[in-house]
């Protein structure tokens, strides 16, 4: 992801280091009569948030394909929080700050352009993928909140906005949101193509994850009347946006990024691991304990486990569904390289492997079991006339019809094969007819050409050459290589006749 720092704009980079250190540094600016901390605190962050919205929207205007919607998805993202920024900054300084108020609405905006932003940008490819990153987040980042409102983030909101509840949903919705981004941030990172660039991929999940951390923080601390500007939490959030405008700045890949090929076994290991099993586990733990010492869960509580339930069991179809696919697509790979190894790749015929193959126990048969069997070897005569006059190409064309009147001139268990160039096979398991299995096979064949063939617009006769070898129930055994030579030999001592025919 991304190239050196040293191909990144470096005038921006001096910029955005230098706005980031002045929004921490005049965070600690010693108190004097007549500054407002509090202003200073919230100019602070507005720069910030301006500034990795700027760079953001910069990306991913200089972007392209997937890349350019996971840009504009997160420079949206950060637009709304600098937005949220100004809104809280002008609410304050006028001594109004309800809660909620309009800068929430821009702010929990942030957390669903966020998770598209890093869902399109580290794609691992196919929507399946997409939707079980979305789930794993959702369940992991569901069943930590869960743990945390049943202990200390759900006793502070209870107690500071029992008597509002759209404002304790609004502050439960905070959590919510920062988890599931720093938690879906955190799988891009672990899950991320090996061998590329890993600086810009790191500042952009510390940046979300710094964000999160700081928006949590924030929740829990104005439920607990706890909260102070100026203090630790708002240098965790410039340090978070400025890494996010960094790695706006940093990451210079222009198009889309392709999932690095796995392994058979890595594709069929759950997507994730165990990563949403353990809070899950975790969660239904403390429901469990809480119900054991005399509490009593809420019905929110209750809500929120039969929820990351029915998550677990949606990611598990999507699981069993997508290595399902993966063992057909598996067979189906099989199948074809199996073909490929034993069939010749212009005609569709056996090759000498298979034909070999076949042939040895057809001989291992007739050894043990008398069986009789019958081989047809054929050459294709004046082939090489037609290379030199029509050319490869109705050389190739030529070789794929008569390729198919030979198949078509042999019963259905026969096994033809083209052993190379313009030379064929056909191994007959049992007698035909009165006469000798091989004979006959080989006049049903010359039968077959002598029609001509229509090759590269004009009409070709093929005529074959064939030597046959046929074994009966008294002959002695025979190895492959002495029955396939003795064939060659038969059928170069028939040429001059076959050619009179």
């Amino acid at each position: 992801m991304g190239a050196s720092v040293g191909r990144a704009p470096a005038a921006a980079l001096v910029v955005v280091l230098a706005v980031t250190g002045l929004a921490v540094a005049v965070l600690f600016l010693p108190e004097r009569p007549g500054l407002d901390q509090a202003l200073v605190a919230n100019l602070s962050a507005l720069v910030s948030s301006a500034t990795a919205a700027g760079c953001g929207i910069w990306r991913a205007v200089h972007s392209a394909g997937r890349r350019r919607r996971a840009w504009s998805a997160l420079g949206a993202a950060l637009t709304c929080w600098a937005v949220g920024d100004a809104i809280w900054a002008w609410l304050d300084a006028t001594g109004r700050d309800p809660f909620p108020s309009v800068a929430d609405v821009a702010y929990l905006a942030f957390g669903p352009l966020a998770c598209a932003g890093v869902l399109l940008l580290f794609d691992r490819g196919g929507r399946v993928h997409r939707l079980q990153d979305l789930l794993d987040g959702m369940a992991t980042s569901g069943a930590l909140v869960l743990v945390s409102w049943a202990t200390a983030l759900g006793a502070a909101v209870r107690a500071a906005e029992a008597s509002q509840p759209l404002a304790s949903a609004v502050s439960v919705a905070y959590p919510v949101l920062d988890v599931l981004i720093a938690v879906l941030a955190v799988l891009a990172l672990a899950r991320a193509p090996a061998g590329r660039p890993r600086l810009p991929l790191t500042l952009l999940v510390a940046g979300l994850v710094l964000n999160s951390v700081a928006d949590s923080g924030f929740v829990y601390l104005t439920a607990t009347e706890g909260y102070e500007p100026g203090t630790a939490l708002d240098v965790v959030w410039s340090l978070g946006l400025g890494c996010l405008a960094l790695a706006a700045l940093l990451d210079r890949h222009r198009g889309d990024v392709r999932p690095a090929a796995v392994g058979v076994r890595e594709a069929i290991v759950p997507s994730g691991g165990l990563l949403p099993y353990v809070p899950i586990g975790i969660a239904l733990a403390v429901v469990i304990v809480t119900e054991f010492i005399g509490g009593q869960p809420s019905p929110a509580e209750e809500v929120g486990v039969l929820a990351l339930v029915l998550l677990l069991l949606l990611r598990q179809y999507l699981t069993l569904r997508e290595n399902a696919l993966l063992a057909a697509r598996l067979a189906a790979r099989e199948e074809e390289l199996h073909h490929q190894a034993f069939h010749d790749a212009l005609t569709g015929l056996a090759n000498q492997a298979l034909f070999r193959e076949r042939l040895e126990h057809a001989l291992e048969l007739h050894a043990r079991d008398r069986r009789p069997l019958a081989v047809v070897y054929l050459d294709l005569d004046d082939f090489k006339l037609v290379n030199d006059t029509l050319g490869h190409a109705a050389g190739d064309e030529l070789l794929v019809r008569v390729s198919e009147r030979i198949n078509a001139a042999v019963r259905t268990g026969d096994t033809v094969a083209r052993l190379g160039g313009d030379e064929f096979a056909v191994l007959l398991g049992t007698a035909d007819g009165a006469g000798p299995a091989g004979e006959h096979c080989a006049e049903r064949i010359a039968e077959a050409l002598r029609t001509p063939i229509d090759v590269a617009g004009r009409p070709v006769r093929a005529r074959v050459s064939a030597g046959t070898v046929q074994l009966g129930p008294q002959d002695p055994a025979m190895s492959a290589d002495q029955v396939l030579t003795s064939a060659d030999q038969a059928m170069y001592a028939r040429k001059p006749r076959m050619r009179g025919a």
